[in-house]
């Protein structure tokens, strides 16, 4: 192997990076789902699903606010209050997050996801 296959090797790996760059990525997923909101504007799913991805970015604002809209969709859907929860954390908002897992407490019917929501509540009790 000399050193052009090297060069070339490098290439194609920076290529590589910026095809599948996370963020980039996740900028794509982000604009599928403003497109099939546009064609479907009462999906709460793909709130839902937008709302994660911009969760995954650390944006909580435009989480929250997909996540609010999801909800008002489709109310007293446990995820919805666990994820909002979650981006409520991340926006150091403490009462909106241990209000959220209260309500996922309260909503859901399965018991692992209870405990999910019971260890968010017992993190934030700890942290004061």
């Amino acid at each position: 192997m000399d050193k052009r296959d090297l060069d070339l090797g490098f290439t194609y790996i920076l290529q590589g990076r910026e095809l599948y760059d996370p963020e980039d990525l996740m900028d794509r997923i982000i604009a599928d789902y403003k497109r099939t909101l546009t064609l479907k504007p009462d999906d709460h799913t793909t709130y839902f699903r937008r709302a994660d991805a911009y969760l995954d970015l650390s944006d909580a604002d435009r989480a929250i606010a997909d996540f609010d809209r999801a909800n008002q969709l489709y109310p007293d859907f446990a995820a919805y209050y666990y994820k909002r929860g979650l981006a409520y954390r991340l926006n150091l908002d403490r009462d909106r997050a241990i209000a959220d897992f209260h309500d996922v407490v309260r909503l859901s019917g399965d018991a692992d996801f209870r405990q999910l929501a019971k260890d968010q509540l017992e993190h934030l009790d700890a942290t004061l």
